[in-house]
């Protein structure tokens, strides 16, 4: 299971840097705060499947041309049935951050969105068995 999430720099600095000594990320400076970076992606989101929280596998960060912050985390196939996700950065940020979330199944298909919010973080969503990805 793949997640995919851009986000302003300036949110994604409040996550790596609360004391806000960082101004900027750049090209120049951008691999002293990629392992924070790297550290924060993989603690974005909570996966529960069947009372077991899947892990992140794999985090990549890059820094994209308009200046955001794009993550890409890997996790393990959750297992049919339902999937518990918990916006776990939304907490962390504070009031009035929130953002769409949407799932699809390896098929394409839209398992479920929501719009969370700091004072709304959790979303569930039922997966069904596996099926193969469309050509």
């Amino acid at each position: 299971m793949e997640l995919s999430i851009g986000m302003a720099q300036s949110t994604a600095l409040r996550l790596i840097d609360p004391a806000v000594r960082i101004t900027a990320l750049t090209p120049e400076n951008m691999a002293e705060h990629r392992p924070r970076l790297l550290h924060e992606g993989a603690l974005l989101f909570v996966f529960t499947s069947l009372r077991t929280r899947l892990g992140a596998r794999k985090v990549e960060v890059e820094l994209t041309d308009e200046n955001d912050i794009f993550f890409q985390v890997t996790y393990p196939r959750p297992a049919p049935g339902r999937l518990l996700v918990h916006a776990a950065y939304l907490r962390r940020l504070g009031d009035g951050f929130g953002g769409i979330f949407a799932l699809n199944d390896p098929t394409g298909k839209n398992l479920g969105w929501e719009q969370l919010l700091w004072a709304q973080p959790n979303f569930e969503v039922t997966v069904s068995a596996s099926v193969p990805p469309k050509p």
